[in-house]
């Protein structure tokens, strides 16, 4: 028989779900429907720009393109040299050509939802649905606001599935306690993944799309807030509580895949199908709540004292508070807390040669204060590099405080991986932190012991690796024996439909393309 040509995608995203225990579930047969696309699907590691794993995934996905070129690399903010702030973007900074943007251009109909990251774009030949269940309201602040475009898909929406179950209440604003709340939290989260798999599935029946795009966002929620329910090895882990939760990160997995299921029930033959985990998850252990105290006392700045005193009087205050008042107060005293770890609190970055500038938690982030580039810069272009070396010397000499092991497994030179348009937004040096441990202290005879009282409330942070497979048509039944990359993709999708891939950063992977336009000979 003859294999027909691929001429739709469906795109069917899970934002930071783990690769390995998907493969693991899918295997003991918890997971039939990701199971059946393995099974039938060119399969691999997906690989994320370096040291920006996490914020820059999806948009790396989306764009073609790394970091380097469009600017962003912690969520929807980009860094502004002239204020040493972080603006959230706004339409006209999104980079001008996500897959779908090209792909109306070219007249191909797209149905987008949730995409991470992604503002509404009036201009789609077709449909984008918004916010209406992420894990990060698209404009990266605030609640999330449910649009679309055209302004009647929404309402549609809604009447297949309702609204989302948490009314726009941010996964990180929600307060969990007890096995009660934290079973709430995630069976929410399990309705909205189903009803999410309805309203994907009335749209891909009504027919007439070339690429379909749908984000579930929800075990990204969970991954950070309940990944200490999971696993045993978390120092928060309490098994007499997870004995009353359940294991929920799986159960969470089953919706998904449930959900999944639903909707590849409508897809046709000639409908190239990618399922893809954009990046993982992982135990949280970072060093993020100690570096800037540390870059400021390498550069001589012994008085950060003063925030550790604050902090102090809040402590005090807090023990004088009636206990049943502290119960009520908690989630505002971890946010509260969390405010004692911000640079803001250290001398301003304006007055410094260097500083930390956000990232994410599993690599940490060094912005040069750069004359000619930075509104008040401190160091000459000529003495750059040195100040980098002096920078990664110093900081190889910390040493956790427990352990003895370094604080940093690997220091990254920015432009040394990533170079394009808008190289200058991106952090100089990046730190991947030694995490073979929690990071509770560190010490070097430099800057003496820095403790790190991190109570923040993600227990699970993300790795690096995502993973995607890839089934329809002739595309061959088996793993690569190579990694692709995120940035890959959006080239890929585009010559499956017919659409050139150019001025993209990834390679076309001939695995997926081989098969787009000319069938198999019969056999």
């Amino acid at each position: 028989m003859s294999v027909k040509p691929l001429t739709k995608v469906l795109v069917l995203g899970i934002d930071s779900g783990e690769p390995s225990l998907m493969k693991k579930w899918a295997a003991e047969g918890l997971l039939p429907n990701m199971k059946r696309l393995l099974e039938k699907s060119a399969w691999g590691r997906v690989v994320n720009p370096k040291g920006f794993e996490s914020g820059s995934a999806w948009p790396t996905f989306h764009s073609a393109k790394k970091p380097a070129n469009f600017g962003q690399y912690e969520g929807p903010r980009y860094f502004d040299s002239q204020t040493y702030e972080f603006d959230h973007a706004t339409f006209d900074q999104v980079p001008p050509d996500f897959i779908w943007q090209r792909l109306s251009r070219a007249g191909k109909r797209c149905f987008i939802m949730d995409a991470p990251y992604a503002l509404l774009d009036p201009s789609i030949n077709g449909a984008m649905l918004v916010d209406w269940g992420p894990h990060l309201a698209a404009k990266g602040y605030g609640e999330p606001e449910l649009t679309s475009w055209p302004p009647e898909v929404a309402q549609e929406a809604v009447e297949v599935a309702g609204t989302d179950p948490f009314n726009g209440e941010m996964c990180d604003s929600i307060s969990l306690a007890s096995p009660a709340d934290y079973q709430d939290f995630v069976y929410r989260h399990i309705d909205r993944m189903l009803r999410k798999g309805k309203i994907a599935s009335h749209f891909l029946k009504k027919g007439n799309w070339d690429y379909v795009q749908v984000v579930f966002p929800d075990l990204h929620c969970i991954g950070h807030r309940a990944w200490h329910i999971s696993d045993e090895t978390h120092p928060q882990y309490d098994p007499a509580f997870s004995e009353k939760t359940g294991d929920l990160y799986k159960e969470a997995f089953v919706a998904v895949d449930k959900a999944i299921g639903e909707i590849v029930s409508h897809v046709d033959e000639q409908t190239m199908t990618l399922l893809y985990l954009s990046h993982g998850m992982r135990q949280q252990r970072t060093g993020t709540g100690v570096l800037d105290r540390a870059l400021a006392r390498i550069e001589g700045d012994k008085d950060d004292r003063g925030a550790v005193k604050i902090k102090s009087g809040i402590k005090n205050l807090w023990l004088q508070t009636p206990a049943e008042l502290r119960s009520f107060l908690k989630p505002v005293r971890r946010q509260v807390r969390s405010l004692f770890h911000n640079p803001r609190l250290l001398a301003n970055p304006q007055d410094r040669r260097f500083f930390e500038v956000p990232n994410n938690k599993r690599t940490g982030g060094v912005r040069i204060n750069l004359i000619g580039r930075e509104a008040n810069g401190k160091v000459a272009p000529e003495d750059y590099d040195a100040v980098l070396d002096e920078i990664i010397a110093e900081l190889s000499e910390i040493k956790d405080a427990d352990t003895g092991t370094p604080l940093v497994e690997e220091f990254i030179k920015t432009k040394d991986f990533h170079n394009g348009k808008f190289e200058d937004k991106l952090p100089d040096l990046l730190l991947k932190w030694n995490q073979s441990h929690p990071i509770r202290a560190i010490t070097s005879e430099k800057i003496g012991t820095i403790q790190q009282d991190y109570e923040y409330l993600r227990t699970g942070d993300h790795s690096s690796f995502g993973l995607f497979a890839a089934s329809g048509g002739g595309i061959p039944r088996a793993p690569l024996n190579h990694d692709v990359h995120a940035e890959d993709f959006g080239g890929t999708l585009m010559e499956i439909l017919g659409v050139p891939a150019a001025d993209t950063d990834g390679a076309v992977i001939e695995q997926m393309t081989a098969f787009a336009k000319t069938p198999e000979p019969a056999l």
